[in-house]
């Protein structure tokens, strides 16, 4: 029975296949229409699979989890922190549902050798923890239990990467001398190809001689652990959440209010909210696929309605309405899956382009490319696509009169109206559809357009180039060196021709913790300035700083060499933190402290700058004297003339004088920077543009096939009209009125639901209106205007239609 029934369905794809290589310009459209939005949808899963579903790149990935620390007191509710190395040595002791716990710290290491030096991404790790995610190096070894130990040789392991690009891929790099953050360290293996952990990690160095004084609070440490044979995560759970709270007893001054949770290494990877992002895009590729559908469902009624009389013929001679019906549905569907399969292709095309409009590394755990899931979902995609277009000519030739069709040799007049009705309900979806996809495209590329802006910044960003600047070598924990190497950078710096102006600044977060004061206290006033009422964070800056940055000064002073070690402390404020800290007062002359600093006093107020082009606005902020408290990393401002890469050249070049082991990093414009900050709303803009530019064209190829249609269906009507005197301008006005009319229909439809749906994008607009009328304005005239535009030349051909020819025709 299966047998007959699989023979039948082969006779029946056959027979549709015949048939369709007779009409290679439907084939060629539907596909290339299918390809589109089946591509577009494929290319986007391709990330939703590696985001959410595809295994991590580590033998048995589901047994892998992420244990760490949380308190609802000290975090905010659901936050979650590593551990302490003396709580990680604890929990190691106690814990038995984990096959193995190992921890990782992930940071930046200044290589230096031979070589110039350079940062690259890096992490301490406990021995184990390779062998415990099944990962081993491809040349060398891997970090042993003696490595590992307070006083052993210093050792470390680079990636494949690092490999080939700094050492040339050469199997005599075992045993090379490098220095790692200044620091002589031995190359002992070589990890293979593509592997990164944690995230953009390239260089890996013994974790124990590096934390063993590390304090209780410090809670730093990254902790993966594998589940036991059959041990469940629940179970884990447990097991640490009993562990925290004999510690608290034991313990209460570091551990009370902590406990510790256990989730799975992929939860812990992708938290960063990356895959709503792309979920989004694939509901805007859905919309295209939908639109695309729309035409094709129209297509191919035209073509059911050319072909009434030979189905009808068909049914007279015997054969079932069902007969037929599959014979539609096999031509829809085999349509379906050529174009899922050029899709699909085509996809691959469009991943590439994707991670290079992201423009940064991807996560080594995304995994790109084909596998069973994104083809699984191409194929049903494929499939119910191909069934949804197939089934209005379906539909309609169930409904038809067989009599009527073989009498009248067409379809009748009344099936005739009917699918005109429904082309026109089509044509009506499509633009419903298109305006949501156009009206989310603009909010985006408005806000795009609004955080790229300069002019409302607050300072000056043009013309200038920063540098970021680490300093993580050991002597660089005395904050005096620190200040020594920030003054003889500068020295050398200034007097470089090309250079007209050079500043220091170093971030630093003044807030807290929730349940936690803010860190600075008024002078009066008894306890600290609450978080909701002071700057969340401030800059240590040079003398120059506002002069180079452009940044007006309001009141008192600025900064001056004479603020230097062993002068008052000194500090200055934005007009925001003046209006917060002091309201309705003078701030200059006021006196602040941060922590349980020497108190500081207010010299000066500026003019208030967008930290962020991604923040809401302005922000209250402290400045301090960078030479009054040395500290890294910092970022070099240099404001020049001539080239960019002539002065970065010069820039390393003068630092390798002051440090040869130290590198200079990001070095760019300001301008580039920025762009770089925004890039996140660049990348969803330009993924919802190019699907509404795709939206805007298939409604335009659907509104244009409707009214060709109408056109065509009215041929003897309009011949009768001509012949009895109606006027060409009448005829173009009932053509064009007729696509008013559905545009109309359309975004009556479309703008509440795109109203609806564009508060899915608050998260990621910045200083838009979700509801911006002049973005849904625009978006709905210009839909309107192509639709209307669609309907031009069959307008124009309506009026020149011959009575005479047309009344020989009927």
């Amino acid at each position: 029975m299966a047998l007959t029934r699989a023979m039948s369905l082969l006779s029946e794809l056959h027979h549709a296949a015949r048939s369709l290589a007779r009409a290679p310009g439907l084939v060629a459209v539907a596909v290339a229409s299918l390809a589109l939005g089946i591509g577009a949808n494929a290319t986007i899963f391709n990330f939703v699979n590696a985001i959410e579903f595809r295994p991590l790149p580590f033998p048995e990935a589901d047994r892998l989890v992420d244990v760490h620390e949380s308190n609802p007191a000290e975090l905010c509710e659901g936050c979650a922190v590593g551990t302490s190395w003396p709580t990680f040595s604890a929990w190691r002791t106690s814990a038995r549902t984990f096959a193995g716990l190992e921890s990782y710290r992930e940071a930046s290491y200044a290589l230096a050798g031979e070589q110039e030096p350079e940062r690259v991404g890096g992490a301490l790790v406990t021995a184990g923890l390779f062998p415990l995610l099944g990962v081993r190096p491809i040349l060398g070894r891997g970090l042993v239990s003696s490595d590992d130990r307070p006083g052993a040789p210093g050792v470390v392991l680079i990636g494949h990467g690092l490999w080939v690009r700094r050492f040339g891929a050469d199997s005599g790099v075992l045993g090379t001398a490098v220095r790692v953050n200044g620091t002589p360290r031995i190359v002992i293996g070589v990890m293979p190809p593509k592997f990164r952990f944690p995230e953009f990690a390239t260089l890996w160095l013994p974790m124990a001689p590096e934390v063993q004084e590390m304090a209780l609070d410090d809670r730093s440490l990254s902790i993966v652990g594998r589940l036991g044979p059959g041990v469940t995560l629940e179970a884990s759970r447990l097991e640490m959440a009993g562990i925290a709270r004999g510690l608290e007893t034991r313990d209460s001054a570091n551990y009370a209010g902590w406990t510790a949770g256990v989730s799975s290494l992929r939860a812990d990877l992708t938290e960063d909210g990356s895959g709503q992002g792309f979920l989004l895009a694939l509901a805007a590729a859905g919309f295209v696929l939908l639109i695309a559908c729309a035409n094709l469902a129209n297509l191919f009624l035209a073509r059911a309605t050319a072909r009434a009389r030979e189905l009808a013929v068909r049914v007279a001679l015997g054969a079932t309405r069902m007969r037929i019906a599959g014979h539609l549905l096999a031509e829809s569907v085999l349509l379906g899956l050529a174009g899922g399969l050029a899709g699909l292709v085509l996809s691959l095309w469009g991943v590439r382009l994707i991670a290079r409009l992201i423009g940064t590394d991807l996560p080594f755990w995304l995994v790109l490319g084909i596998d069973w899931r994104l083809v699984l979902f191409t194929s049903l995609l494929s499939l119910v696509a191909g069934v949804a277009f197939g089934l209005v000519p379906v539909l309609r030739m169930a409904n038809s009169d067989v009599h009527e069709v073989l009498k009248s040799g067409a379809a009748g007049a009344t099936p005739g109206r009917r699918d005109g009705r429904v082309r026109g309900a089509l044509a009506i979806a499509q633009i419903a559809l298109a305006i949501v996809l156009l009206a989310g495209a603009g909010l985006l590329v408005k806000s795009f357009l609004v955080v790229r802006r300069t002019d409302n910044l607050g300072y000056n960003p043009r013309g200038l180039l920063s540098a970021q600047i680490q300093l993580q070598a050991p002597r660089y924990e005395v904050p005096e060196q620190v200040g020594l190497m920030q003054e003889q950078l500068m020295e050398r710096l200034r007097v470089q021709p090309m250079v007209e102006a050079a500043a220091i600044e170093h971030p630093e977060f003044l807030g807290a913790f929730v349940g936690n004061p803010s860190r600075i206290t008024l002078e009066g006033r008894p306890e600290p300035v609450p978080i909701s009422r002071g700057p969340r964070h401030g800059f240590a800056v040079s003398p120059d700083y506002f002069r180079l940055m452009e940044i007006p000064l309001d009141a008192g002073r600025g900064f001056t060499p004479a603020d230097g070690p062993g002068a008052a402390a000194v500090a200055m404020i934005n007009q925001s933190a003046a209006a917060l800290l002091w309201p309705g007062s003078n701030a200059v002359g006021k006196r602040l402290r941060l922590d349980q600093g020497p108190w500081m006093t207010v010299i000066g107020v500026v003019g208030d700058i967008v930290v962020s082009p991604l923040g809401r606005g302005p922000e209250p902020l402290l400045y301090t004297a960078a030479a009054q408290s040395p500290a890294r990393p910092f970022r070099l401002l240099l404001r020049y003339r001539g080239e960019t890469a002539t002065l970065a050249t010069t820039l390393r070049a003068v630092a390798r004088t002051v440090d040869a082991d130290e590198p200079i990093e990001d070095v760019m414009t300001l301008e580039a920077g920025l762009a770089q900050w925004i890039s996140p709303v660049r990348f969803m803009a330009w993924i919802l543009a190019t699907l509404g530019v795709v939206a805007l064209l298939l409604s335009a190829v659907g509104i244009y096939g409707v009214m060709s249609y109408l056109v065509t269906r009215r041929t003897r009507e309009i011949g009768i009209r001509m012949a009895l005197g109606a006027e060409a301008a009448n005829l173009r006005r009932y053509v064009l009125g007729y696509g008013f009319r559905l545009a109309a229909f359309g975004l009556a439809l479309g703008l509440p639901a795109a109203f609806g749906l564009s508060r899915l994008l608050r998260g990621v607009l910045f200083s838009v209106n979700p509801a911006d009328p002049l973005v849904f304005g625009a978006a709905a005239l210009l839909l309107a205007a192509i639709a209307v535009g669609a309907c031009w030349s069959p307008a124009r051909r309506a009026t020149r239609v011959d009575p005479l020819e047309a009344l020989r025709a009927e």
